[in-house]
């Protein structure tokens, strides 16, 4: 199998990840990750993580019929961003 090489800009430019220094993929880290994986790195419940990508608020990656839906750690990320709020008064 050939390496492809990509490096960190062009995976955060790529996924449009607003903050790349914050989301940097590194080698050995897993890309592609389960669902209930997902949900324990957001940490929380399996049922509540189903809710966000059934709603489309979090992309998935589907593979074929008897494949397992996976879920793109930079997809995580980019969530994480958009869901930041300030406490105000």
């Amino acid at each position: 199998m050939d390496k492809i090489n990509v490096n960190n800009q062009e995976l955060t430019k790529a996924q449009g990840i607003e903050n790349p220094k914050r989301a940097q993929w590194q080698p050995g880290l897993k890309r592609l990750l389960s669902v209930k994986e997902a949900a324990s790195y957001l940490n929380m419940s399996l049922p509540t993580f189903r809710e966000l990508y059934f709603s489309g608020a979090i992309p998935i990656i589907k593979g074929n019929d008897n494949e397992k839906i996976r879920v793109d750690l930079f997809d995580l990320y980019k969530w994480i961003e958009q869901s930041k709020t300030r406490y105000t008064f």
